[in-house]
């Protein structure tokens, strides 16, 4: 029986979540003074994360690349971005949110050992094998950042059951779509806030929603799934979209506090309100619903 400890966590796909993990990463790695430098717009002297600690001072560059392929100018760009940072670093990481990369990882270890020769700060990379793991090993983290796994722990782990017909494809979806209150997520308004547990819901969807499709291959060419297959990729997108106009406040709900797009409020919920009719028609093709 495989254990959670055997699923693999996903890299976030939004950047500033991702700084978050690596800044908590951080905090329990090295410990000290740990935090996220400067925000988004300010010059950041290619530092996201800081650590202090007994006079050390760590810097942080952290990338989100998906499947782009890094190069050894990157890097070279990276460090050369670092050393305009003040106060001096000690030791510069580039954490990148990919499968390790050994070709990566010797061109890096060779810099360091150069740079250090002439005096000048040591550069290590961290992949997102190595923070996942660590993720892992730390229940606090964990729970912070995927505690919603533990919602859909059983289907995760369970025997996977084929779906073989589009009768059984749609009463699943839609009883996916009704337990985690998808349509909640899609007719949130950001202007008044969005509650938490909306995100917290829709990851579990998106975990769930594809174990589905993978278990129900044998339908890929059929309306229905191919259906289902751009539901899902536009509602991602969308919810991606509402992402970057939204910062989460004390009390839990992700709210936009940006001036300028309060400001440019109309045209926003313009675009918002377009993407979600695309998304509630994609809805009603794939469940032949009439109604939303």
């Amino acid at each position: 029986m495989p254990s959670l400890a055997m699923y693999p966590l996903s890299p976030p796909t939004d950047s500033k979540e991702y700084e978050k993990i690596i800044r908590d990463y951080c905090e329990k790695k090295f410990g000290g003074n740990v935090y996220l430098f400067g925000r988004t717009g300010q010059h950041q002297y290619g530092v996201d994360v800081v650590s202090e600690h007994l006079a050390r001072t760590i810097g942080v560059q952290c990338k989100d690349y998906g499947d782009t392929i890094i190069k050894e100018k990157d890097i070279d760009d990276m460090i050369s971005l670092a050393e305009t940072f003040r106060p001096m670093l000690d030791l510069f990481i580039i954490a990148i949110a990919q499968k390790t990369d050994a070709n990566m990882q010797r061109y890096v270890m060779a810099k360091s050992q150069e740079r250090v020769s002439r005096s000048k700060f040591p550069v290590a990379i961290i992949y997102w094998e190595e923070v996942e793991n660590y993720i892992k090993n730390n229940p606090i983290i964990f729970n912070k950042y995927y505690g919603f796994l533990y919602n859909c722990k059983e289907s995760i782990l369970e025997e996977p059951v084929l779906v073989s017909d589009i009768n059984t494809l749609r009463v699943k979806f839609l009883e996916l779509y009704c337990r985690f209150k998808i349509r909640d997520v899609i007719l949130a308004d950001v202007f008044v806030g969005i509650p938490c547990q909306n995100i917290t819901n829709y990851d579990c969807f998106a975990v769930e929603i594809q174990c589905l499709v993978h278990n129900s291959c044998i339908l890929q060419e059929t309306d229905m799934y191919q259906n289902l297959k751009v539901f899902i990729k536009e509602l991602d997108e969308y919810v991606g979209y509402l992402g970057t106009l939204v910062e989460i406040n004390k009390n839990n709900i992700y709210t936009i506090v940006n001036s300028e797009i309060r400001k440019n409020r109309e045209c926003y919920e313009m675009m918002i309100d377009m993407l979600r009719t695309s998304i509630i028609q994609k809805f009603l093709t794939t469940t032949g619903l009439q109604e939303f």
